[in-house]
C-alpha cells in the first residue's frame, strides 16, 4: 500500500505513564510546529496542559492520518483491538518495560517522526487472529481480535487440562498440558518463545500452536499455514480453565466449549525507521545470538 502524505496525527497515551507527558508535550509541539494537526486521546483530558482536540482513542485511527502510542506493549495491543480494521499506520513509543511492539525509545522519536514525514519509514503488515468461543450451550461469545496470541490456560489449582485439538476439521491431538497457546508470528516472542516457541518473522503469514508443559515430550510446538483454522475442545472435566486473547480479554471456559481461532481479515500497519532491522531489534532486546 502506498504511503500517504501526512497532515495530521493522533497521539494515544498510557494515562498510568505520567513520566511521559513532558516528553508528549515536546511531540506535539514538534509536529505543530511542521503544520500538522495533532489529536489526543481522552483518557488525558485535563491531564495535560494542552490546547487540543481530544477525543476518544477508539475514534482516532479514522479521523487522521497516522497514529503515535506511548506507553508499553501492552498499550500497542489495546490500540491494535481500537484499529477495528483501519489501515492507519501505527507506531509506539517505548515508556518502561522491556517493549519489543514499542519500537521507538524515547532518544529515537524525533529522528524516527523525521524520517516518517519525509515518507522514509517501513510499513510492517502484521496479520491478526480472529477468536470465536461457542460454550457447550450452543450459545456464543462475541469474536475478539488478537495481535499476539490466544491462550488457554488452567487455573492455578486445577490439574492438567484435555484440549481436543482439530485443523480444517481433521484431528491433530489430544494435548495433556497446562495450556495452549496460538500466536501470530507477531505473539511469537510474547507467551508462546517463553513457553519453547519459534520465532516467526513478522511480516510471515503463519499461526503456531505451542503447548504449556505438555505431558509427552513429543507435543511439540506446530506451525501451520495461516490460512487453516484450529478448534480446540475443552475435555477436561470439573475444570473451569481460561482464555486470554493477548493478556486482555479473559473468559472463562467448561466441558465441552469450543475456542475456534483463524487468520483475521484485518492487519495493522506498524511503521518502523528504515534504519532499524527486525534482526537488531531481537539482538537488542533479547539479547538473541550472543554468546
Amino acid at each position: 500500500m502506498e504511503k500517504k502524505k501526512i497532515k495530521s496525527v493522533g497521539i494515544i497515551v498510557n494515562p498510568t505513564k505520567t513520566g511521559s507527558f513532558p516528553l508528549i508535550e515536546q511531540v506535539v509541539d514538534w509536529l505543530r510546529r511542521r503544520g500538522l494537526e495533532v489529536l489526543m486521546d481522552a483518557s488525558v483530558s485535563g491531564m495535560l496542559d494542552l490546547p487540543l482536540e481530544y477525543k476518544q482513542s477508539r475514534e482516532l485511527p479514522r479521523l487522521v492520518d497516522f497514529i503515535i502510542a506511548f506507553g508499553g506493549d501492552g498499550t500497542m495491543l489495546s490500540v491494535a483491538k481500537q484499529m477495528n480494521g483501519c489501515s492507519t499506520p501505527l507506531i509506539g513509543v517505548k515508556v518502561g518495560g522491556l517493549g519489543f511492539l514499542t519500537g521507538v525509545t524515547e532518544t529515537e522519536v524525533f529522528t524516527t517522526l523525521e524520517e516518517v514525514l519525509q515518507g522514509l519509514h517501513r510499513i510492517e503488515e502484521r496479520m491478526m487472529l480472529d477468536c470465536t468461543v461457542i460454550h457447550s450451550d450452543g450459545s456464543i461469545h462475541r469474536e475478539q481480535v488478537a495481535l499476539n496470541d490466544v491462550v488457554i490456560q488452567r487455573d492455578a489449582l486445577e490439574r492438567m487440562l484435555m484440549l481436543e485439538t482439530y485443523v480444517d476439521e481433521e484431528f491433530l491431538a489430544t494435548y495433556a498440558c497446562d495450556g495452549l497457546i496460538i500466536s501470530t508470528p507477531t505473539g511469537s516472542t510474547a507467551h508462546s518463545l517463553s513457553a519453547g516457541g519459534p520465532i516467526i518473522y513478522p511480516e510471515a503469514e503463519a499461526i503456531v500452536i505451542t503447548p504449556i508443559c505438555p505431558h509427552m515430550l513429543t507435543n511439540r510446538p506446530l506451525v501451520l499455514s495461516s490460512n487453516q483454522v484450529t478448534r480446540v475442545v475443552i475435555a477436561s472435566e470439573h475444570a473451569s480453565p481460561g482464555l486470554m486473547i493477548d493478556g486482555q480479554i479473559a473468559v472463562e471456559l467448561h466441558q465441552w466449549d469450543q475456542v475456534i481461532i483463524k487468520k483475521s481479515p484485518h492487519t495493522i500497519r506498524l511503521a518502523a525507521s528504515a534504519n532499524k532491522s527486525y534482526f537488531e531489534v531481537l539482538r537488542n532486546k533479547l539479547n538473541w545470538g550472543r554468546r
